[in-house]
């Protein structure tokens, strides 16, 4: 149930068209783009209506620097990506919760754009795409977190114990038995 977690060791291919969600609002650049070991003020917002993506990670069980890299290949069309702790309600204000962005827009004069942040162990977070106009292939890579999953243990019984680790960690499965004595 809920929104699956993604490693934050990934490369998304993604499109907004005609089926994207619309957003209101997304941060201006403002020529700064996010690093790690800097904190960084919340930009300026516009507040226009935009087709938008998000995507949700989980790091790993250490701390960790993430670079956000996005690009697309249009020669007019433009995109913005911003990174949230926690949540993003893109419905709220654009900075609650803000980590980092790109600083730039993703256009024929940047086609690529990186950034980053740090993020604490098991730490949730998202990334907020946001273009100008439906039908915009780009390409989303995350690098720097550490896909080890934590593994739940949650008692549902005098005698039973429900094992559970993140989304974010496919792949994983139990080595053993599920009869312990």
């Amino acid at each position: 149930s809920g929104i699956c977690e993604l490693c934050p060791d990934v490369t998304i291919k993604s499109y907004t068209g005609p089926g994207t969600p619309l957003q209101t609002g997304f941060l201006i650049p403002n020529s700064i783009p996010s690093v790690c070991g800097s904190v960084k003020a919340c930009p300026a917002t516009d507040p226009g209506t935009w087709p938008a993506e998000s995507f949700t990670f989980r790091n790993g069980p250490a701390d960790a620097c993430i670079t956000v890299n996005v690009g697309h290949q249009h020669p007019t069309k433009a995109l913005v990506a911003a990174a949230y702790l926690g949540s993003f309600d893109p419905a709220g204000g654009k900075c609650i919760n803000y980590l980092a962005d790109a600083g730039y827009y993703v256009n024929a004069s940047h086609p690529s754009q990186a950034f980053s942040f740090n993020v604490s162990a098991n730490a949730v977070f998202l990334v907020n795409v946001v273009s100008d106009s439906g039908g915009l292939p780009y390409t989303l890579t995350l690098s720097g977190g550490n896909c080890r999953p934590v593994l739940n243990v949650t008692r549902t019984g005098s005698s039973n114990l429900e094992l559970d680790w993140t989304t974010a960690a496919p792949g994983y499965h139990l080595e053993g038995t599920n009869v312990l004595n």
